[in-house]
C-alpha cells in the first residue's frame, strides 16, 4: 500500500508539472516521448504564441477551430501527447490556472473548440515541422515551426511570412512597413532604455511590404517602452510575447 501510495503522489507530481502520466486514462501514449520530447516544447510554444496574440487581438474573434499540422516522418508514429502540448501552451496565457497536458483537452472541448490533427511525411523545408492555425469566427492565422535540438526551438514562418526565430524567452513581435530605416529606429528605442539585443530576425514577402520583426532580449521589458516602439512610424503593431 505504502508504494501504490508513492506512485500516485509522484504521478500527481508529474501532472502538476505538466509530465506525462503513466496509465492515466485520458493521457496520451508515451511510447515516443523520448523522440518526440524536444517538439513537445516546440507544440507548447507553438501554441503558447498563437494564444498571446490572439490575447492582444491581433487575431480577432472566439476561437472555434485549432488545425495541428505535423511534417516530417517523426511524426508518423501517435502525436496525441504533441496535440495536448499545444493545447495546453494556446490555453496557460489566458486562463492563467494549472493547465497540464493531461486537462488541456478537457477545457477546450468545455470551450467548444473543435481540434483536427493531419500529418504529411515529407517537409518541403525542413526535416520535422509542426504548423498551428488557429481558426476564429472572424479570421485564422498560422504559424509553423521546428526544432534543432534539445531545446532550440525556432519559429519559421507567420501566415505568409517566412523567418527563423529563436522561439523562447522574451521576444518582442512587431509588424512594420518595410522601408530602409526601421531596425535602426527600433534598435535605438531599446539601446536609450538599456534593453540589449540577443537575436533578431526579419521577415517579408516583398520590398516595400509588410514586414515581421522579432527580437529576442534577455528580460521583459516595460508597457512604456513598448509605448514607444508603437508609436514609431511606420510600426502597425507591436506585442511582447513570453515563453
Amino acid at each position: 500500500q505504502e508504494h501504490v501510495a508513492k506512485e500516485i503522489a509522484q504521478k500527481v507530481v508529474d501532472s502538476l508539472h505538466g509530465l506525462p502520466i503513466d496509465g492515466a486514462v485520458n493521457q496520451p501514449g508515451m511510447d515516443q516521448f523520448d523522440k518526440l520530447k524536444p517538439y513537445l516544447l516546440l507544440a507548447e510554444r507553438l501554441g503558447s504564441f498563437q494564444a498571446q496574440l490572439l490575447e492582444s487581438q491581433i487575431l480577432e474573434g472566439q476561437i472555434t477551430e485549432i488545425r495541428i499540422e505535423y511534417n516530417g516522418n517523426i511524426f508518423k508514429g501517435d502525436v496525441n501527447l504533441l496535440s495536448a502540448a499545444c493545447q495546453a501552451g494556446l490555453l496557460k496565457p489566458a486562463l492563467h490556472a494549472n493547465i497540464n497536458y493531461v486537462n488541456a483537452s478537457f477545457f477546450i472541448r468545455q470551450r467548444g473548440i473543435q481540434v483536427s490533427e493531419t500529418k504529411k511525411l515529407t517537409d518541403d523545408n525542413f526535416s520535422n515541422s509542426i504548423t498551428v492555425t488557429v481558426v476564429t469566427d472572424k479570421m485564422e492565422q498560422l504559424v509553423e515551426g521546428t526544432s534543432f535540438g534539445k531545446n532550440d526551438t525556432r519559429i519559421v514562418r507567420v501566415d505568409d511570412l517566412y523567418l527563423n526565430a529563436k522561439l523562447e524567452g522574451h521576444i518582442i513581435l512587431i509588424y512594420n512597413l518595410d522601408i530602409p530605416g526601421m531596425i535602426g529606429r527600433i534598435g535605438t528605442v531599446l539601446g536609450k532604455h538599456q534593453i540589449n539585443i540577443a537575436d533578431m530576425t526579419c521577415g517579408r514577402k516583398q520590398i516595400g511590404s509588410l514586414a515581421l520583426m522579432l527580437i529576442n532580449i534577455g528580460e521583459s521589458i516595460s508597457a512604456k517602452v513598448m509605448q514607444e516602439i508603437s508609436e514609431l512610424d511606420n510600426v502597425t503593431f507591436a506585442k511582447q510575447i513570453k515563453l
